[in-house]
């Protein structure tokens, strides 16, 4: 992942009316933080896990490589290179969590 991916997927959250609304720190173990979203009234709310598991410590969110949506582990994304392959995996990401979560 890089900071381009968080930024792609901050704006497709938002063009989707849903916007991030708190981020907090990783579980030092297998998730380099998380992101509290929300619609502009504040419901619903669902958290993204950034998955950061390495060997020897846990990633940076800028580092993780994949995410999902806590209590839907189905709902996830992985942060291949940035390219079609992922701007297409990031739409069908957004798709199912507007029709999941919503």
């Amino acid at each position: 992942m890089s900071i381009e991916h968080l930024e792609l997927l901050r704006n497709a959250l938002e063009r989707s009316k849903w916007h991030v609304v708190n981020e907090l720190p990783g579980n030092d173990y297998d998730i380099s933080a998380y992101w509290e979203v929300a619609r502009p009234n504040g419901i619903p709310k669902f958290t993204i896990a950034f998955s950061g598991r390495d060997d020897l410590k846990t990633l940076p969110i800028e580092k993780a490589y994949g995410c999902h949506v806590v209590g839907h582990e189905n709902i996830g994304c992985y942060f291949g290179r940035v390219n079609k392959s992922y701007r297409d995996e990031l739409d069908s990401f957004i798709k199912v969590v507007v029709s999941e979560i919503t």
